[in-house]
C-alpha cells in the first residue's frame, strides 16, 4: 500500500510540475504580450503628440499671419 501512494504521489508531482512549466511559458507569453502592448501605446501617444504639435504651430502662423 506505501508503494502505491509513492507511486501515486510521483505521479501528482510530475503532473504538476509539468502543469507549472506551462503556467510559466504562459507568464512569459503574457508578459511578452503586454510589453508590446504598452510599446504600442507609447508609439500612439508619441504620434498623437506629434499630430498636435503638428496643428497647433499651424494655428500659431495662421494667428500670426493675421
Amino acid at each position: 500500500a506505501a508503494a502505491a501512494r509513492r507511486d501515486n504521489v510521483l505521479r501528482s508531482r510530475q503532473e504538476l510540475e509539468g502543469q507549472l512549466a506551462e503556467a510559466r511559458a504562459a507568464l512569459e507569453d503574457a508578459r511578452a504580450d503586454l510589453a508590446k502592448a504598452e510599446n504600442l501605446e507609447g508609439r500612439e501617444r508619441m504620434a498623437e503628440a506629434r499630430e498636435r504639435d503638428h496643428h497647433d504651430a499651424h494655428g500659431a502662423m495662421a494667428l500670426a499671419r493675421m
